[in-house]
């Protein structure tokens, strides 16, 4: 008899320790009630409701990689509800390979929950072990250690909106801790051997934006990761990180999801949205921004830009008043400090992405000029933005009153697609624009510049020297030169 008991005793405590272990494999949630709500109802409608407004997006591939925000779901989840909503349309997805990083505990390398389930409010997701396990055996840098991930949100706060779009989805989650050029490139060449022969995951990168500044300065740093993203540059991106000019908070989550994708083909990207804090809480002087993106390989030409601008005159009469209306309301609002208003746009070319800038004129004369080269956001979008940055950031003007606004006029430049080149005399003053580049210095002059001052060829090519900070004559010596064309219209 004591024997018997003695052997439930064991059995007992046996199954004890295996219901612990089971216990320990399945993460709980840390940030709800504080991010979002803890109840599985409201959260459930919360999401339900982001994901119904977001915009719906197209492209012609599949992502291979996701950039979603990861504050308070009132602050930053519609902005990670269009991630979402264009990753619900892939169902043959399988698997989210979920990379973040460390905001509580210092630590070197990697962590990954290779076992288990995550719970939300919602229930559970499963981990993909098969794959974790894979990955956690390939590099003596990852770590499968639970503790580096309580009280953590990177990750966390990316788990409602999968169980949402899909709700059948597997994750691996990957934590990075220090941030570092060494991980991030060791990071991205071990993924790349795990992943390289398989086509059913997604990569989502979790990252904030700028951090406490006003929404004018976000907006400028972020145009510049912007770039980055949209070039598909992560060793770049990282660099601009280090030196300050790029201030996203995971920049190496980021940076591996870049490269990786890269490295698996993908030759398109795209920002999704863009916002930031003060849109939902009201506070403009000191916001924290967001960003969505997708980054794909591409089913055709992937030397084609996305916004199918081939030539010039490619848009309507109806569509240039739309693009003029909505930079004139943008500087309402930037000097009436409101929000930036909700375009009612429903026009599948300016929610294309494209290139442009906006010119602000006062009695004829230059009063702000700001764009973006390449393609980097939605065309209705770079109006807009650009339109602000034109009457609050050109370098070279204090920023645009209220006392002036009667005064101005807008001329909107659409770009084609940068071409370069090496024979100059490709270059055709009157429909060409120029850039140069060569290290850092970087120069450009818009086509209506030439005529405007009635320049020949070369005295065009010296005049993008002197933009550039560099002598006349640097176009020679080895200079990087790009050609483009640019549809011009101005309001009457």
């Amino acid at each position: 008899m004591k024997f018997q008991i003695r052997y439930i005793q064991i059995f007992m405590l046996i199954l004890m320790m295996f219901s612990a272990s089971a216990l320990a494999a399945d993460r709980m949630p840390s940030m709800a009630r504080s991010f979002y709500p803890d109840d599985s109802t409201a959260l459930f409608n919360m999401v339900d409701t982001m994901l119904a407004n977001a915009a719906p997006t197209e492209i012609d591939g599949k992502p291979l990689v996701l950039i979603s925000p990861h504050a308070g779901f009132v602050y930053s989840g519609p902005t990670a509800a269009e991630s979402y909503k264009l990753l619900g349309r892939y169902p043959e997805i399988k698997t989210a390979i979920i990379l973040g990083f460390k905001h509580q505990v210092d630590y070197r390398g990697v962590a990954i929950w290779a076992e288990g389930s995550w719970k939300s409010p919602i229930g559970k997701i499963a981990i993909n072990e098969a794959l974790a396990k894979e990955i956690l055996n390939s590099a003596d840098f990852i770590a499968d250690q639970h503790s580096l991930f309580r009280g953590e949100h990177s990750l966390e706060t990316q788990i409602p909106f999968l169980q949402l779009t899909s709700p059948d989805i597997s994750i691996v989650p990957l934590q990075i801790g220090a941030q570092e050029k060494g991980i991030v490139e060791k990071l991205t060449d071990k993924l790349y051997d795990v992943l390289k022969d398989r086509d059913d995951f997604v990569i989502i990168a979790s990252t904030d934006m700028t951090h406490y500044k006003s929404r004018r300065q976000c907006a400028a740093i972020d145009s510049i990761s912007a770039e980055y993203i949209t070039a598909i540059d992560g060793s770049g991106l990282l660099r601009a990180s280090e030196n300050g000019s790029a201030r996203l908070c995971g920049a190496a989550p980021v940076a591996v999801a870049l490269e990786l994708a890269k490295k698996l083909g993908a030759d398109k990207a795209k920002i999704l949205k863009q916002s930031d804090s003060g849109v939902y809480g009201g506070n403009t002087k000191s916001v924290v921004s967001y960003l969505s993106a997708v980054i794909y390989k591409s089913g055709g030409d992937s030397e084609e830009e996305s916004t199918g601008l081939t030539g010039e005159d490619y848009l309507s009469d109806q569509q240039q008043q739309k693009l003029l209306d909505i930079a004139r309301r943008s500087i309402i609002a930037y000097l009436e400090n409101k929000p930036m208003p909700e375009f009612d746009i429903s026009d599948e070319l300016l929610e294309s992405t494209g290139a442009a800038f906006v010119t602000i004129n006062k009695n004829h004369q230059l009063r702000g000029c700001i764009g973006y080269t390449e393609p980097i956001m939605p065309l209705y979008q770079t109006i807009s933005t650009c339109a602000v940055k034109a009457a609050s950031e050109d370098p070279r003007f204090q920023p645009l009153t209220k006392e002036e606004y009667p005064a101005i006029s807008i001329e909107i430049s659409v770009l084609t697609p940068l071409q370069e080149i090496e024979d100059v005399s490709k270059i055709e003053v009157g429909k060409h624009g120029l850039m140069l580049q060569k290290g850092y210095n970087r120069g450009l002059l818009l086509p209506q510049v030439a005529v405007d001052y009635g320049w020949d060829r070369m005295e065009f090519l010296n005049a993008t020297c002197r933009k550039a900070g560099m002598a006349p004559g640097c176009w020679k010596d080895n200079c990087e030169i790009y050609i483009y064309s640019a549809e011009v219209f101005e309001e009457e």
